[in-house]
């Protein structure tokens, strides 16, 4: 796939979800200082991240700032250690994987067609026809692009705001440059690039839509 080198976006930074609550961020700090375990933290606490899987360059001073904070460590209990992928169910499936690898660099590592059994398998669809694509970045979390062929997906699509939206947030070197050429190419963003000084960084983030009204973050500087 054709790949544009003026859009540098890096991993993916994290996943978000919306609900009944403050907003928090999701994140593993593996390490001899913190163990491996999973740390729940709002969005505006601060940490500097670094690497591809969610480290942070000072653990105990990170896990010091952190309020308030929830870690799930328990010894021989049930562990998440660590993500796979984020699903995003389509309905143009050429067409959104146009955009997530020509427009934002991604590659493509499953394209593949799925039958469920009679009494449904996960999904608990029985006999569901899909189409599935797996987008990202070697050695990185991914995007599983899902297409419902029989039964067709319902139509209707979350605002940003309501509960159960969610996002997936893509780092990138320049926020003011990726903006300019996305925004060329047809991809429209609900503001202008926002910064800000964090600890001393200049951070910068921008919310927009991929082509079927998804909500998407680019984020510089984390």
């Amino acid at each position: 796939m054709f790949r544009d080198r003026s859009v540098r976006t890096r991993p993916i930074g994290h996943t978000t979800m919306t609900y009944g609550g403050p907003h928090w961020i999701y994140w593993i700090l593996p390490g001899e200082d913190c163990g491996s375990r999973l740390v729940l933290r709002r969005a505006e606490s601060v940490g500097r991240s670094c690497g591809r899987r969610g480290c942070v360059t000072n653990p105990q001073r990170t896990a010091s700032r952190l309020s308030p904070v929830v870690h799930r460590v328990q010894e021989n209990a049930m562990a998440v250690i660590g993500f796979h992928h984020t699903g995003v169910t389509v309905q143009d499936m050429d067409r959104m994987v146009r955009f997530y690898t020509e427009e934002l660099g991604l590659e493509v590592f499953h394209d593949l067609e799925s039958i469920a059994p009679t009494e449904g398998d996960h999904t608990a669809i029985p006999g569901a026809r899909r189409r599935l694509v797996f987008v990202g970045f070697p050695g990185d979390h991914q995007i599983e692009l899902v297409q419902y062929l029989d039964p067709p997906a319902t139509e209707g699509h979350l605002d940003r705001h309501q509960l159960g939206s969610t996002h997936v947030c893509f780092r990138v070197d320049d926020l003011a440059e990726t903006c300019e050429v996305l925004h060329k190419r047809g991809v429209d963003f609900l503001t202008e690039p926002k910064f800000r000084e964090i600890d001393g960084r200049r951070i910068g983030v921008v919310y927009a839509q991929d082509p079927e009204a998804n909500w998407i973050e680019f984020i510089e500087g984390l």
